[in-house]
C-alpha cells in the first residue's frame, strides 16, 4: 500500500497568477491598442502590488505578446503586476516616435487604473527585449518631454523607477551607417524621412546613446546582452553603459556569455538577475 502524502496548503497563492487579455490602452486613428496585464491570483483577496511594462521586441512592427508572458508570469507570482504591450507597426506607416508615443501611453494608463489592476503606487519599472529594450531606454531618458506626450490621461506623469533593456540598440545611426543588411528593412520604415539627411537625424534621435544628459533625475538602468548577438552587436550596449556611468548615472551591464538575439540569451541565471534587480527597485 502506497504511503499517504501530506502538504502544506498556500494560503497566500504564492507563484500563481493570470493574464487579462486585450484590454484596451489607447485609440490611434480609429484603433484600439491592447495590453495583457499578468496579475497574482492574490490579488482577487485585495492585494496590491508594484507595477512593471514590458515591451516585447518587434523590430517596431507588432509584436508577438505571447513570447515572454509564462516568464513574466514567474515574476508576477512572485508579487508584480505586470502588462505587456503591442504598439503601432513602423510597417503601417507609422515611424519614431509612434512607438515611444504608445509606451507612454500605456505606463499612464496604468497609473490612471492603478486601483482597478491592483497597482499598490505610481511606481511603474520598464523592461524591454530588443527594439522593446530601445522603447524602455527611450522611456526612462525622455520622462516628462512634452514632445511625446500624447492627449490621453496627459495629466499623469510617464515617470520610470527604472529601466532594464535586453539587447536594445542604443545607436541607430551607427547601425545603419554600418549598414547592418538583416536591420536595414526595419531601420528604413522607423527612421523613414524624405532624405537619408533627414532620416539620419532621425535616427539620432531615436538613440539612447546620443539622448544622455547631465544632471537629470533619470531612473537606474540595467543593460543586459549576449556576446554572440548578431543582429545588434553587443557593443550597443557596452557603450550605453559606459556613457550613463561617465555621466554619474546609477546603471548596471551584464554580458551574456555565448548568448544569440533571443533563443540561447534566457537562462534562470539572467532571468534571476533581473528579477532581482527589479525588485531592489521596486
Amino acid at each position: 500500500m502506497e504511503q499517504v502524502k501530506y502538504f502544506e496548503s498556500n494560503p497566500e497563492l504564492l507563484n500563481q497568477s493570470r493574464v487579462y487579455m486585450d484590454i484596451p490602452y489607447v485609440v490611434r486613428d480609429g484603433r484600439e491598442y491592447k495590453m495583457q496585464i499578468v496579475l497574482p491570483w492574490a490579488a482577487e483577496k485585495g492585494k496590491k502590488y508594484p507595477g512593471l511594462l514590458f515591451v516585447q521586441g518587434s523590430a517596431w512592427t507588432t509584436s508577438d505578446v505571447g513570447w515572454e508572458i509564462p516568464q513574466l508570469g514567474q515574476l508576477a507570482g512572485q508579487g508584480y503586476v505586470i502588462a505587456t504591450i503591442q504598439h503601432r507597426s513602423s510597417l503601417d506607416g507609422y515611424p519614431y516616435p509612434a512607438f515611444l508615443e504608445d509606451v507612454k501611453s500605456a505606463i499612464r494608463f496604468l497609473k490612471k487604473h492603478k486601483e482597478e489592476y491592483s497597482l499598490e503606487s505610481d511606481r511603474i519599472g520598464i523592461w524591454g527585449t530588443s527594439s522593446g529594450g530601445n522603447a524602455a531606454l527611450l522611456a526612462g531618458l525622455t520622462m516628462g518631454e512634452e514632445e511625446f506626450i500624447t492627449k490621453d490621461n496627459q495629466e499623469i506623469s510617464d515617470e520610470v523607477a527604472f529601466v532594464v533593456s535586453c539587447f536594445g540598440p542604443s545607436d541607430m545611426a551607427k547601425i545603419i551607417a554600418e549598414k547592418n543588411e538583416e536591420l536595414s528593412e526595419q531601420l528604413e520604415c522607423v527612421t523613414h524621412s524624405e532624405t537619408m539627411e533627414l532620416r539620419m537625424k532621425k535616427a539620432e534621435a531615436m538613440s539612447p546613446y546620443y539622448l544622455v544628459k547631465k544632471d537629470q533625475k533619470y531612473p537606474p538602468f540595467y543593460l543586459l546582452h549576449g556576446d554572440a548577438d548578431e543582429l545588434v552587436p553587443v557593443e550597443q550596449s557596452v557603450k550605453m553603459y559606459q556613457k550613463l556611468k561617465e555621466y554619474g548615472y546609477e546603471a548596471r551591464l551584464a554580458i551574456v556569455k555565448g548568448a544569440e538575439h533571443e533563443g540561447n540569451f534566457w537562462s534562470r541565471e539572467v532571468l534571476d538577475d533581473i528579477f532581482f534587480f527589479i525588485k531592489e527597485h521596486r
